[in-house]
């Protein structure tokens, strides 16, 4: 042994005396890239099947295969086998079923809608166990059994040898208990020893006798049912229908000038009576005697003619007898209620509807439920597998935990590390770590992109501006701080909500900026901004209004996340939400900015009914928004600014826009004052720049914040 290697063994081993464990990682390149046999050389996530672990702890500091053993692919998805599924039918697990750990077995349960990752030790070398948290086979220096567990109960309880530090294997359960009547049972690695179905062997036929079962062989076939009369001129047979024997007379087996009488046997003709013609089978009829010769009699219709009362038959000696009722039900809950009809028999039923209209389940019927018999299943949605249901679905909040449901790497069992985004799901980004990377969303060519949908209104993302660059500038506070970047894309004609709250602690204080359709110029101004909703909080809002009837279908929006200043940098959670759009109009439009935040509305200009007492004289106003507010109990600080116009601004009356309570302009392109109205309208006036007045606008396009104290 070199002496690198020797100083590398013995520290080791003083690590293995010391109580340490000793974790070998896995080799993250080869379970990325599938692994070729070239990969298993001379990695230190393989153990030398020849190269003991001495007891005293040393372990080698290199251990490799003598020989390179071939990886063996393990497919992404397991279906039933031999079954046709066509290629349009939905999968149960859209995202695909590969947890990357090649000593795992990864099917799709179709039935439940999950994916399923059973660890298989047999994939692993020897002198390794599966551990699917460290990323596949890793070699173990245990400290305790639990160390050693694989989580598979079919092979037995590992458990750790404290003499040597390695784990030992388990003795798998016998789950067979040797009696054949009661079924093969089975093993799962989760639950352990499974009981089987029990044999059924009756197979519900009369005539070859009742079947029993014997512990040792399983099911015993039954002894025939015996139908001989002993008479020589019937025909014996065992009516299955009926579940009886039929003994038919048959004058055909006798000699010529005799009849055959079902209980005398052939006797010679020549009757007097009915009573002599009679020959015992009442299904043929009633026989007569007439001038010494017997007359064969009308033979009997027994059918009536529902098939769900089973088919009538003809017992020879007792006439017509009624069929054996249909049992349409299969006892299967999975395939509807079968019903049953007097001209067509058995008609399936309609399958279930399991649905419970819970948008955070997956919906299923699943036949091995209920003992075999079916029933429904709702399982919480787990879309990427990760054992972690969603915490929210199509913009509904659900009860899960895993706040991103697409990435497997994310979910409140993950290891938090230094990449910007909230690992472990606990509404922080990289906590407890010296982290110095950007956010991948530093720079607005990289902006995260946020869709939204009339059946996906509202997305929710994790963010954070520590160690962010300075790109857009501000009004709000901010200009020189760190920022980030969303691009949301959303219908044209709805209004939207866009929220960031802190999330890393009470010194964050994000700041909304609005920078457009498209990325802004280096240190560019912002169309509209918000710092802090209401006095109080450090949670800003921005509401961006519907654009004209008209407009494209979609619309980009640029928005930008700033820091006041690099103190109050860190996590935050950015919501953005579809609203229905309110229409635009003057006074008394419904527009609600009690909530508190910032407004950006573009329409079309329109000429103004109203004029504020504060306006300057001879001009006519443009454009005219009406906003109304309720709950401001110390009133509020109102900002309104605009484009190509000087604002002015007035509060009138929550229930007579003709009474003005508060008017502001001061001639330039932004206004602020304060009111201390609780309730009431907020109206938005245009009034033209000099020195043509007056004069109309395309377009009216301003901004309000409104800030309730």
């Amino acid at each position: 042994m070199s002496f690198l290697r020797t100083r590398t063994v013995s520290l080791l081993g003083a690590l293995s005396m010391a109580g340490c464990s000793l974790l070998v990682q896995p080799n993250e390149a080869r379970l990325r890239d599938g692994g070729s046999t070239a990969d298993t050389v001379n990695r230190p996530d393989v153990v030398d099947r020849d190269e003991q672990i001495p007891p005293d702890g040393d372990l080698p500091d290199v251990v490799s295969f003598d020989t390179p053993t071939p990886d063996v692919p393990t497919p992404d998805v397991v279906t039933d086998v031999g079954r046709d599924v066509p290629n349009d039918t939905p999968s149960a697990c859209p995202l695909g079923c590969n947890d990357g750990v090649d000593c795992t077995d990864d099917r799709c349960n179709e039935a439940l809608g999950r994916c399923e990752f059973t660890p298989n030790p047999t994939s692993c070398a020897m002198g390794l166990i599966c551990n699917p948290a460290m990323g596949g086979c890793v070699a173990v220096s245990c400290t305790s059994s639990a160390m050693c567990d694989d989580g598979n109960m079919c092979n037995g309880a590992e458990t750790c040898d404290m003499r040597t530090g390695r784990c030992q294997g388990g003795m798998a359960p016998t789950c067979d208990d040797g009696d054949a009547c009661n079924g093969t049972e089975t093993c799962d690695p989760r639950m352990g020893c499974q009981r089987a179905t029990p044999l059924r062997c009756d197979d519900g036929l009369y005539c070859n006798g009742t079947e029993t079962c014997d512990r040792a062989r399983g099911c015993v076939p039954g002894t025939p049912v015996a139908c001989d009369d002993r008479v020589a001129c019937t025909v014996d047979t065992c009516n299955e229908m009926r579940r009886a024997c039929d003994n038919v007379a048959n004058g055909m087996l006798c000699a010529p000038g005799q009849v055959c009488n079902p209980t005398m046997g052939c006797v010679t003709m020549g009757c007097t009576s009915n009573a002599m013609c009679d020959d015992g089978n009442l299904c043929n009829g009633a026989e007569t005697c007439s001038m010494g010769v017997c007359n064969a009699g009308t033979p009997l219709r027994c059918d009536d003619g529902n098939r769900c009362n089973g088919t009538e038959t003809c017992d020879a000696r007792m006439g017509c007898r009624p069929g054996t009722a249909l049992v349409c039900d299969d006892g299967r809950f999975c395939n509807g209620m079968e019903t049953c009809s007097a001209t067509m028999g058995c008609v399936p039923g309609a399958a279930p509807n399991c649905r419970d209209g819970n948008v955070c389940t997956n919906d299923a019927c699943d036949p091995t439920g209920n003992m075999g018999r079916g029933a429904c299943v709702n399982t919480a949605i787990d879309a990427d597998g990760d054992g972690f249901p969603a915490a929210m679905v199509g913009g509904t909040t659900c009860a899960g935990r895993d706040c991103n449901d697409g990435d497997r790497a994310v979910n409140p069992g993950a290891m938090e590390v230094c990449n910007a985004r909230d690992d472990n799901c606990n509404m922080m980004i990289d906590e407890g770590l010296m982290c110095t990377m950007a956010p991948p969303n530093d720079l607005c060519a990289n902006a995260t992109a946020i869709t939204l949908t009339a059946t996906m209104a509202t997305a929710t993302v994790m963010g954070t501006t520590l160690n962010a660059t300075h790109q857009v500038g501000s009004r709000c506070g901010g200009d020189g701080q760190p920022d980030v970047y969303y691009r949301l894309t959303v219908p044209s004609l709805a209004d939207v909500r866009i929220e960031a709250t802190p999330a890393g602690g009470t010194s964050v204080d994000p700041i909304l900026q609005l920078v457009g359709a498209a990325c802004p110029t280096s240190g560019g101004g912002v169309l509209a901004c918000n710092d802090d909703s209401r006095n109080g909080t450090r949670a800003s809002r921005l509401w961006v209004r519907a654009l004209p009837i008209g407009s494209a279908a979609t619309r980009t929006i640029v928005v930008a996340v700033d820091s006041f200043n690099a103190m109050t940098a860190g996590a935050f959670t950015l919501t953005a939400t579809l609203t229905a759009p309110v229409p635009a109009g003057g006074c008394g439009t419904r527009f609600d900015l009690s909530q508190g935040g910032t407004v950006y509305h573009v329409v079309a200009a329109q000429t103004g009914t109203l004029s504020g007492s504060c306006s300057p004289g001879g001009y006519m106003p443009l454009g005219e928004q009406g906003y109304a507010f309720t709950g401001a109990s110390a009133g509020a600080r109102i900002t309104g600014s605009a484009t190509g116009f000087r604002p002015m601004m007035t509060v009138r009356d929550a229930s007579n826009c003709a009474t003005e309570r508060q008017c502001s302009y001061n001639g330039m392109f932004s206004t602020q004052f304060n009111t201390t109205q609780t309730q009431g309208n907020l109206v938005i006036d245009g009034i033209p720049q000099p020195p043509t007045p007056p004069m109309t606008l395309p377009q009216f396009q301003y901004a309000i914040e409104f800030v309730p104290q």
